[in-house]
Order: C-alpha cells, then structure tokens, then sequence
C-alpha cells in the first residue's frame, strides 16, 4: 500500500507539471498571438480573430479536463476511507501544502493529492468563473435550443426577435470564452498568489479538497438521478444536443490526422466519386444542409482550384450554410473566401442559401449587402438549426420547387 501512494506521488508531480507547461506556453501564445495580429502585413482583424479562436479551444479543452479529472478524482476520494486502509503515511516528498493540514493517515494524505502538492489553490475561484461562463453561454443558446425541441408556430413574426436574442448571444457567448480563459489560465495557477492575506484560509489546499468532496457528492447525486430519470431529462437536453453535435463535426472535419486518411480526405473522395457518376447527367441539384453544404462548397472549389472534372451544370440548395458565421469568423485563414463566397468559384450555375433568424451554425451568406451574381439568401422566418425540411416550412418545398423546373428548363434549353 506504501509503495503504491509513492507512485501517485510521484505521477501527480509529473501531472502537475504537464500542466504548468501546458499554462505557461499558453499565456505566451496569447501575447505573441496579439503582436502577430498587430504585425500583420495583412488582415489584422483576421489575425486578431484566429489566435482567439487558438485561445477558446485550449479553454475548452483544459477546462473540461480539469473538470471532469478533478471531480471523478475527489468523488474516488469520498470513498477513500473504505478503499485506504486505516493506516499511518508519511509524505515521500515534503511539500509545504502537508504543513498547511497536517495528513497523518493515509485517506487524509489523498486529499493533498488531489491539488498536486500546493499549500495554496485557486481551485474554489476558478470552478466560479467556469460556473459562471456556463451560465452566460447557456443563457446566450436557450432560445434557439428551445427551438430546436419546438420551432415557433408563426416563423415569419418571429424572424426578429430570433435574430435580435441570437445576436446578443453571440455577444454573451464571447463573454462566457473570456471568463473560460480567465478560469482556467489567470484564476487557477495565480488567484492564490494574488490574493489578499485575509482570503488565504479559504484558499488553502485542505479547505479546497473538502468543497470539492462536497461537490463531487452531488454530482454523483445528480448523476444517479439523471440516469434513474433518464426518458424525461433526455427530452430536455435535446435542445442543446445539436450544439454540441456542430462542435464535433467542425473538429471532425479540420483534423488532419492520419495524413493519408483524414476524414476531409475521406469524405471528399466518397463525394468525388457520386459527383463523377453524374457527370454526365444534364443537370444537377445539390441540396445540403449545415456541416453538409460547407464540405461541399469546399470540395467544388478544390475541384476548380486543382482543375478536376466535376458535373457541368450544378444547382446548389444549402440550408443553415456554417461558411461565413462559422468558418469564416473562427478560421480566417483557411476560410477568409467563405466571408463572400462567390458561386463561380465553385462553378456553380445558381446558389440558393437558405437560412433561420436563429440559426446559430449559419445563417446568411450575403446579406445586407448584394449577393453576387447567381446566390440569393433566403430567410424562411425564426427558428433554430435542425428544423428545415421536417414540413415546418412551406418555403423550403416551395423554393427546391422552383430550383428544379429552372434546371430543367435550363436543361431543355441546351439540348
């Protein structure tokens, strides 16, 4: 048993230290990313927009980890007088945190564990800020996510005051980042430094161990009752479900590894190949949604760059398009033509993008300004992301409609 809380001891240290690097090189990156953006020969406001699009992501991603590791470690913890036995330890490494609790037996040293060997935390404050920035961005989606479970019965009279919440959400949501970052990378590692002398019992490592116990109580609680509940609860997070799914599939498809099979690489052959069956049909209607219509404007405007042959006459019928809301404005660099995507770019005869004034993944492509020649937006009335061709809008029917008799027109007129 001795030799086995040596080990811990010892793995905590490296972990601690994994994550002093990962802390380090971001508050560097951050800096240099501002003097790379004010430095740029070019689109400086795009600059600006990719390092925090880079800063966001390491948020989420080290937040979420310290979340989840540090609660799944203390709720293991709560259970450490039945799983350790009752016996004494002395800590193989002295660290001035022991000094600050004093643990005699070894579940009481467990808890020192948890924070890595630091006298002092800013564990408490940061789960604070990480609540709060959970708050904001739930707050910032609750409407449209509601929407998602039951779109709005008259969509027309809604259309503004969707757009109006959606753009204060998006606001809100840019908030909800800044105190994600400040959570994670200013509050945890610095908040115990900073701190007045009066705020250093509430800080200190042994006082951190105890309310995280206690949290790690009732999110077991709220656990084992979520999953006794699980019908009703499941109908409630729908709603937010696809926002989740939109974080997945736009990490899913910038992933560039294993080189040789990527999924981009992967999907576009799979779609290069149906194009290629029907090139020789007379016309041909495209119709995507969401993740489905970025990966097809990318693909037919690689097609052009390269000079690969594709089907000549192509109609494209995109809905909740993520080109210009949601490539454009996190990934500036890669997607700087998805800003104003133009339709012979990608040797497109027509482009009809339709969208919801509460579409948080995409809405439109053009508006205000004039859209280029053969693209047309099309607001089919308030609403969210998923609801577009479930028979909630007679728009949609009413437009492919139309989209098809002027192909085959078209079509007739060229033979």
């Amino acid at each position: 048993m001795t030799a086995g809380l040596v080990v811990a001891e010892v793995g905590v240290v490296l972990l601690t230290f994994c994550f002093a690097v990962i802390f380090v090189l971001t508050l560097l990156a951050t800096p240099l990313g501002f003097v790379l953006a004010r430095s740029s020969a070019g689109d400086r406001h795009g600059a600006a927009r990719a390092t925090g699009t880079v800063r966001l992501a390491l948020s989420i991603a080290t937040g979420a980890f310290l979340v989840l590791t540090l609660t799944a470690w203390a709720g293991l913890f709560a259970m450490r007088e039945r799983l350790v036995p009752d016996i004494p330890y002395a800590p193989w490494l002295p660290w001035p945190a022991y000094g600050t609790c004093a643990p005699e037996m070894a579940w009481e040293f467990l808890d020192q564990l948890l924070f890595g060997f630091v006298l002092y935390t800013g564990t408490l404050p940061a789960f604070a800020f990480i609540g709060a920035a959970l708050v904001l961005a739930a707050w910032a989606v609750l409407p449209v996510a509601l929407a998602e479970i039951s779109p709005p019965a008259n969509a027309a009279n809604a259309a503004d005051r969707y757009r109006t919440w959606l753009d204060r959400g998006f606001k809100l949501a840019a908030v909800s980042g800044v105190l994600l970052f400040l959570a994670v990378f200013l509050v945890m590692p610095l908040a115990a430094w900073i701190a007045p002398e009066a705020m250093r019992p509430v800080l200190s490592t042994c006082v951190s161990a105890r309310g995280l116990l206690k949290a790690a109580a009732l999110l077991g609680t709220a656990v084992v009752g979520l999953s006794v509940a699980r019908g009703r609860f499941e109908h409630l997070a729908l709603g937010f479900r696809p926002v989740v799914d939109v974080a997945l599939d736009v990490d899913n498809h910038l992933r560039e590894h294993p080189w040789r099979a990527n999924p981009r690489a992967r999907i576009a052959a799979r779609y290069l190949s149906v194009l290629r069956a029907l090139a020789d049909y007379p016309a041909v209607i495209i119709v995507a949604h969401s993740q489905g219509s970025a990966i097809t404007a990318d693909l037919l405007r690689f097609l052009k760059y390269e000079k690969i042959e594709a089907p000549p006459r192509v109609w494209l019928f995109t809905m909740g398009c993520p080109l210009r809301q949601l490539y454009s404005e996190r990934f500036p660099q890669l997607y700087d033509w998805a800003a104003r995507p133009d339709p012979s770019e990608l040797r497109v005869r027509r482009w009809l993008n339709a969208y919801r004034t509460g579409d948080y993944v995409g809405r439109a492509l053009w508006e205000p300004a004039a859209p280029p020649p053969g693209a047309e937006d099309v607001s089919i009335g308030g609403g969210a992301h998923t609801h577009y061709w479930d028979g909630t809008s007679e728009e949609i029917g009413a437009r492919l409609d139309a989209l098809v008799v002027e192909a085959a027109e078209a079509s007739i007129t060229r033979s």
